[in-house]
C-alpha cells in the first residue's frame, strides 16, 4: 500500500514537472518578447533583459523632468512657462567655439496631430 501511494505521488510530480516545462517552452518567448518591447532597441544583439524603463533610478529622473516641464510629476508634459534643466556633452573640433543648444517646442494646434521631426 505504501509503495503504491509513493508511486502515485511520483507520477503526479512527473506530470507537474512536464507541464511546468511545457509552460516555460511555450510562454518563455512571449514573456521575452513582452520584456523586449519595453526596451529602446528591442532587436539588439545579443539580447539582454536590462530594461531602462524598469529601473527605479530612471523613474526618479523621469519624475523630476516631468515636474520641471509641466508641474505634474506623474502626467508630465510641457506647461506654459515650463523650463527643463539639462546637461549636454559633445565634441567640437579644436578652435571651433561650441554653439549652445537651442530647444524650441512648437505650439500645438487643437485637434492636429503632433508634428514629426525629420
Amino acid at each position: 500500500m505504501h509503495n503504491l501511494r509513493a508511486r502515485r505521488w511520483a507520477n503526479v510530480a512527473a506530470v507537474y514537472a512536464f507541464l511546468l516545462l511545457l509552460s516555460i517552452v511555450f510562454m518563455g518567448p512571449f514573456v521575452f518578447a513582452f520584456l523586449s518591447s519595453l526596451k529602446d532597441n528591442p532587436t539588439e544583439w545579443p539580447p539582454s533583459l536590462l530594461i531602462n524603463q524598469l529601473r527605479p533610478v530612471n523613474w526618479g529622473a523621469s519624475y523630476r523632468l516631468a515636474k520641471q516641464g509641466g508641474g505634474n510629476g506623474f502626467l508630465g508634459g510641457m506647461g506654459p512657462g515650463g523650463s527643463i534643466e539639462f546637461e549636454v556633452t559633445y565634441w567640437t573640433p579644436e578652435g571651433q567655439e561650441p554653439a549652445p543648444p537651442e530647444v524650441v517646442i512648437p505650439r500645438r494646434v487643437q485637434g492636429a496631430p503632433p508634428r514629426r521631426w525629420p
